[in-house]
């Protein structure tokens, strides 16, 4: 039996098509509890992310430079503090010419008051491609550390963001050695502080005629990884 809920949760304005809970953030903070929630859907797919803070709606975030269709908050990164970033996720954002690239943005809070949250930075592929998706999943490695995947660049890639001085920039590359073309690696990515070894794992759903697979790799201090196994979905179509 499923205990009643604690709260819920709604846009401030709901309107059909706002995907409101689409991602989701959370900040562990002693005495209370915060969180953000992505609705990519909102004001014509250009998107927003609501922040809360012991359940009160503490700011709406959009993208400075959004349109129509970027889908800002189709991702968050799973964690944020009051020092590290809410990391957002716009992977249908045009860079240039190239339609639906995608990018990642920061955000920060600053507690004053009055509370004031504001764009941190934004980073795109330095090569753009269309359809690439940059910023279709996100992870947090540390506060000045993250993952994010690119799905729609040939046979998928990983990319390690690193933030700096409010500066966010591409550091790192990780493609599958058995890569195909539309292998969508990147769709999905999660990350495991060991102290033997770090984990990550990321997802490939295009992977033998959508079969979808999983490839796990260890990442050491220097950030360099090796790869560890795959798991490849059993049936096609799963």
């Amino acid at each position: 039996t499923l205990a009643a809920a604690a709260a819920s949760f709604t846009a401030p304005t709901p309107t059909p098509g706002d995907e409101y809970g689409a991602a989701l953030a959370y900040h562990n903070i002693f005495g209370a509890n915060a969180f953000a929630v992505g609705a990519p859907g909102t004001n014509s797919d250009q998107g927003s992310v609501f922040v809360y803070r012991t359940n009160a709606l503490e700011a709406t975030l959009t993208a400075s430079d959004g349109a129509a269709g970027d889908r800002f908050g189709a991702t968050l990164a799973p964690t944020y503090s009051d020092t590290a970033p809410v990391m957002v996720g716009a992977p249908s954002d045009d860079v240039g010419a190239a339609a639906n690239a995608g990018s990642v943005y920061s955000f920060l809070r600053a507690a004053g008051p009055p509370v004031v949250w504001s764009q941190e930075a934004k980073v795109t592929h330095g090569s753009p491609v269309a359809n690439g998706a940059f910023g279709t999943s996100l992870t947090v490695v540390s506060a000045t550390q993250f993952l994010t995947g690119e799905p729609g660049r040939s046979n998928g890639a990983l990319h390690r963001l690193a933030r700096a001085a409010g500066v966010l920039s591409l550091a790192g590359s990780l493609t599958a050695a058995d890569g195909q073309a539309n292998d969508a690696f990147g769709t999905c990515v999660s990350f495991l502080e060991d102290c033997a070894a770090d984990h990550v794992v990321v997802g490939a759903r295009g992977v033998m005629f959508t079969r979808g697979a999983l490839y796990r790799y260890t990442m050491d201090g220097a950030f360099a990884f090796t790869a560890v196994e795959r798991f490849v979905g059993a049936v096609g179509g799963d």
